[in-house]
């Protein structure tokens, strides 16, 4: 239960901090362009511009921060975040994460669930670190590329020819298709079933499709000529 816990704790601190990163931004923007247009000496001016640029630097920082680490961070960490804002050695970057992360919103919700949980120290730390790790093997794991790789749909099979279809496949194409029939096929058992009827006497218009069938079976396949017949 405590692992599900933590878990809705961290998402709504983290929709607590997409909040306040949009009025964080707002504020540093309109900071920066009344420092580009703010009036003085020339000197004074290039200072304030450099010091716009950095204000900038942090704009972007924040615009790309990853919400879900800094609200995992927020609730595990004890960190003074005025202390780093106010640092000289804090970089630009530690310093713009700091300022999202000392806004009164988001510092308001951590201590409500340090006094609801005053045990916090025992467990949310280690949820955190174990969430953390899965997260650094699953992104490792991606960028190696590993994996097996599966093949959907095979192009071609073991004993075919280059254009990836069975020989069985053929030979079913070719029982469906009567341009396939080997010449004769569909008149051998006609002419056996004549063969056994006896030498007699037979009747001329039995005599003539008899014929018929023989010139039937001396054709080769349709070429796409039209055949007459005599």
């Amino acid at each position: 239960m405590e692992k599900l816990e933590i878990n809705n704790e961290i998402l709504t601190l983290k929709r607590e901090m997409k909040i306040g990163r949009v009025h964080l931004l707002r504020r540093l923007i309109a900071q920066v362009k009344k420092l580009e247009n703010a009036k003085g000496t020339d000197e004074q001016r290039t200072k304030k511009k450099q010091k716009a640029e950095r204000w900038m630097q942090q704009v972007k920082v924040l615009q790309k921060a990853n919400l879900d680490s800094l609200a995992r961070k927020a609730m595990v960490s004890e960190e003074c975040w005025l202390k780093v804002i106010s640092e000289p050695k804090s970089t630009l970057e530690e310093r713009a994460l700091a300022r999202l992360l000392n806004l009164k919103k988001v510092q308001d919700f951590v201590t409500s669930f340090r006094k609801e949980h005053p045990e916090w120290k025992s467990w949310v730390p280690q949820l955190v670190e174990m969430w953390d790790e899965k997260k650094a093997r699953r992104l490792s794991y991606k960028a190696k590329g590993a994996g097996p790789t599966v093949q959907l749909c095979p192009t071609s099979f073991p004993n075919s020819d280059n254009d990836g279809t069975t020989d069985a496949a053929k030979e079913s194409v070719k029982k469906r298709d009567p341009f396939f029939c080997k010449e004769g096929d569909d008149d051998d058992d006609d002419m056996e079933d004549d063969e056994e009827e006896g030498d007699g006497p037979v009747h001329p218009s039995w005599a003539a499709k008899q014929q018929q069938k023989v010139k039937l079976a001396n054709l080769s396949a349709f070429q796409g000529k039209k055949i007459t017949f005599d």
